[in-house]
């Protein structure tokens, strides 16, 4: 168990005493101390040192002196108090502070104005403490400045800075996004720059401007990120349609044409809707595979019991299989794959 303190100064003066356990005493201790403290922080186990009690307050016995049941703390302020020369460092300098305001207002001449040089009132953000990131602009207001440009020593050349990258773009290829004659869409670009970049703030400065290299990479971020999120979106479309039969042990199976599988230009992963360029050359491919000779069969067969033999497996992975259209669920590959040759038959 700790140290037993006093409950007002906090030092480990003794003797300390309890609160006691008449209500109305007790009243009166609580009404005593409610202006340097909460009085419901007081516990069974907080107590006053007897520098707050006045001496008459005391019964004096043979080794020791006691305090009467009816006392009540009265000294909340004093050289014995831990906090009285602190009160008097403060009011010494109120009373400094008090006598500066009186001089100045019986004579306006001795205010005299501070004058900043401007390496000086930027240096005034580097007194601020380093472990606080916040800006000391909140009383400003936005554009704090109309542009930003940069000077060439060599050539003395005056060119707009790019807003995203930062580097000095000519006039040419600049896109400056405060002209009304502009003959790109300004609020598309915001969008843009909305989109890709959140957290890039326009409004620092009213004339704001792009360089021809960054709105290329801004136009496909924009655009690859939409590829991206309309992917996204035909999945969990998927996903809702088939919400009832939904199993994490099948493979979801997505039907797409074989000169769709190494086109690298196209818009999103995986072509969702069937696309069928020849419906009598699938019609073909379904008879010759229903009408295939015992000799082929076997050697097939043949081919499959080699592979497995070589340790290779299937791209189809090890099953059971869901299709993406209707849902149905085959354990084995082949019963799967006669049964998309049938929905692709059918959708033709």
């Amino acid at each position: 168990m700790g140290k037993r303190t006093c409950f007002l100064c906090r030092v480990e003066t003794k003797p300390l005493f309890e609160f006691p356990s008449d209500f109305e005493t007790r009243a009166k201790w609580f009404k005593a101390i409610e202006h340097l403290c909460d009085t419901s922080t007081i516990t069974d186990y907080s107590k006053l040192c007897f520098n707050h009690f006045e001496e008459s307050c005391f019964r004096r016995g043979e080794t020791r002196a006691f305090l009467i049941r009816k006392a009540v703390p009265t000294i909340f302020d004093g050289p014995n108090m831990p906090w009285h020369h602190d009160n008097i460092d403060m009011i010494k300098c109120c009373r400094e502070t008090d006598k500066i305001c009186q001089d100045s207002e019986k004579d306006p001449s001795s205010v005299e104005p501070v004058f900043l040089k401007t390496n000086e009132l930027l240096d005034l953000q580097g007194d601020q403490d380093e472990n606080d990131s916040t800006l000391s602009n909140d009383f400003l207001e936005k554009p704090y400045f109309r542009s930003v440009k940069t000077f060439m020593q060599g050539s003395r050349a005056v060119s707009d800075v790019c807003r995203i990258c930062f580097r000095s773009s000519s006039n040419e290829d600049a896109i400056k996004l405060y002209e009304k004659t502009l003959k790109h869409d300004v609020a598309y670009i915001e969008n843009m720059l909305k989109s890709v970049l959140p957290n890039l703030d326009l409004n620092v400065y009213a004339h704001n401007t792009i360089c021809a290299r960054c709105f290329e990479f801004l136009d496909y971020s924009y655009r690859l990120k939409n590829d991206w999120l309309l992917t996204e979106q035909k999945l969990q479309k998927i996903l809702k349609t088939k919400r009832r039969k939904l199993n994490c042990m099948v493979d979801v199976v997505i039907l797409m044409e074989d000169e769709e599988q190494n086109v690298a230009n196209v818009a999103h992963d995986h072509s969702y809707d069937l696309k069928v360029e020849n419906q009598m050359q699938s019609e073909k491919d379904i008879i010759e595979e229903d009408i295939i000779s015992e000799d082929e069969k076997s050697t097939k067969k043949e081919g499959k019991r080699l592979r497995k033999k070589e340790g290779k497996h299937s791209s189809w992975g090890l099953g059971p299989y869901m299709c993406e259209i209707c849902g149905c669920t085959y354990t084995h590959l082949k019963s799967f794959q006669r049964h998309i040759r049938l929905k692709n038959a059918k959708m033709l």
